[in-house]
């Protein structure tokens, strides 16, 4: 840009180049109300969540430094290393605008009415995503997938009485004592409602029955084997 004279006016531009180490890269959708139970039916919960991991599949294909992602609800938590950031992306502001805007189109895309029925409008076109970075100790990347897969137990206490904070803390066996009192079907809602790990390698990882503990252990022991794709120069 240049001033009335002509010259060139050197603005002071605010980044940050990354840190080494490990990073969650968590993008949180706005207007997904549409998309969330009991706005839509169970098929059309399932083809959403499919319709969330192709996107994901298109993510890994574009930006090669992300090595898995867990998708929940309308949330998706990317972990990498910046070892496999490319040194012209090594900046806040290109990691994660680039990646955020390409998941707000993608999604755009892919999510109509067409293949989802809601009760709720669905703003095709409106959906979008902001992007966060998370910087994480090795010791630290643990406890936050496990915190994570256990909101999904958020998501069932939604269904069932419209709280989901009482449920995170109570154990699964709880949880279905609790909905079959209040008689709430969550039996083939498991897959769903928890979430999936899906990593670069091909690997997809559902909770396909109400074994929790199952889940969180197959997820987690797969995030614990990750290592950067690339060795450090």
């Amino acid at each position: 840009m240049s001033n009335e004279s002509g010259e060139k006016e050197e603005w002071n531009q605010l980044d940050h180049q990354l840190k080494k180490g490990w990073y969650v890269m968590k993008m949180d959708g706005h207007k997904f109300s549409a998309f969330r139970l009991p706005n839509i039916e169970l098929p059309s919960f399932y083809v959403y969540y499919e319709k969330l991991t192709s996107v994901v599949r298109e993510v890994f294909h574009k930006f090669k430094f992300f090595q898995a992602c867990y998708i929940l609800d309308d949330e998706f938590h990317f972990l990498f290393h910046t070892n496999d950031v490319e040194k012209n992306l090594c900046r806040v502001s290109k990691v994660v605008v680039l990646p955020a805007s390409y998941v707000t189109a993608r999604v755009n895309d892919l999510i109509n009415e067409s293949d989802i029925e809601s009760r709720k409008p669905i703003n095709t076109g409106k959906i979008c995503y902001d992007g966060r970075l998370i910087k994480l100790s090795i010791k630290e990347i643990i406890p936050y997938f496990d915190d994570l897969i256990n909101h999904g137990k958020m998501v069932i206490g939604n269904i069932t009485v419209g709280d989901g904070k009482y449920f995170v803390q109570m154990t699964m066996e709880e949880i279905l004592n609790k909905a079959k009192e209040l008689r709430t079907d969550i039996t083939n809602q498991h897959s769903v409602v928890f979430g999936r790990l899906i990593d670069r390698y091909g690997e997809e990882i559902v909770m396909n029955n109400l074994d929790f503990e199952s889940h969180k252990k197959k997820v987690l022991s797969k995030i614990k084997s990750y290592r950067p794709i690339k060795k450090q120069t």
